[in-house]
């Protein structure tokens, strides 16, 4: 039943989902211009996010599987994410590029080249060692949102504790699954948060 419940986790709070989750959220909150957006314009935009950061790595992912570039979709060894890691970075980059030129939701974008750099920074600390691509997602969306509450205090603190509550349900949810150890689960949360923080309070 633990294992059920900790892999259920695991798949509604994928890494690959953070780009849509934070999406909505900045385009759901009254604290955040990007609430003053036509229906149509957040559909779009929400939807145009998913097949890039989701529906694409996703594919990419089953197409490596049946190549044998990954032997699973958990990656368990360093090897087998140097492919997906590379592909992903581009496409966060890709997606940063076209957001930045239609002119909207800037801070947003600037998250999705944060993520680019994250990603580019896990690719190369995996060379060493493995740290937990979940952890580095809740990390970075827990960054993002303390960044946001310096810049705008309107925010309200119920998201700055699910997210803190999110982050402990993800960590166990590894740690039962024996996906990885808490070294690797710390790192990965301490990377995300790291960058997404800096990246927020002092560059955007």
């Amino acid at each position: 039943m633990e294992k059920r419940i900790s892999s259920f986790v695991s798949y509604v709070l994928h890494p690959l989902l953070m780009p849509t989750y934070l999406l909505i959220f900045f385009l759901n909150s009254p604290a955040l211009v990007y609430y003053r957006y036509s229906a149509q314009l957040k559909w779009m935009l929400t939807g145009y996010v998913f097949l890039l950061t989701f529906f694409v790595p996703a594919m990419m992912m089953l197409i490596m599987k049946k190549n044998k570039l990954i032997l699973s979709f958990k990656m368990e060894s360093r090897q087998e994410r140097i492919f997906p890691l590379v592909f992903m970075s581009i496409i966060y980059y890709l997606t940063f590029y076209f957001l930045r030129d239609l002119g909207i939701l800037n801070i947003y974008s600037y998250f999705l080249l944060g993520v680019t750099l994250t990603t580019l920074i896990t690719l190369t600390v995996n060379f060493w060692t493995k740290v937990s691509l979940h952890m580095i997602g809740m990390g970075g969306f827990t960054g993002v949102l303390l960044a946001l509450a310096l810049r705008a205090p309107d925010i309200s603190l119920v998201w700055i504790y699910a997210i803190f509550v999110a982050s402990g349900l993800v960590a166990t949810s590894r740690y039962v699954l024996s996906d990885h150890t808490v070294r690797q689960l710390f790192y990965g949360y301490l990377l995300g948060f790291g960058v997404m923080f800096f990246l927020m309070v002092w560059v955007v």
